[in-house]
């Protein structure tokens, strides 16, 4: 049996490796708000816009999917107007 992963996942699999060491990690310790495990809202859209840019970003969710669940977690993110 041949166990070696098919070129097309090798190449992605390098390129996310090399966005986690070059990106995430250097970074890592001045990510997160001091209230807790939360990441800072200007890391976190960089790290969003990056992941975009490389094609990995809400890779698990069908296409079609893409712009509904962006309108419900920008909703999610919304100060709540409930008193």
């Amino acid at each position: 049996m041949d166990f070696e992963l098919p070129e097309e996942l090798r190449m992605f699999k390098d390129s996310l490796r090399r966005f986690v060491n070059s990106e995430l990690i250097p970074v890592e310790r001045q990510t997160v708000a001091a209230e807790g495990e939360e990441i800072k809202p200007e890391f976190l859209a960089r790290f969003q816009q990056r992941a975009k840019d490389l094609g990995i970003w809400m890779m698990e969710v069908p296409e079609e999917f893409n712009a509904i669940l962006h309108k419900f977690i920008k909703k999610l993110n919304e100060p709540s107007t409930v008193s």
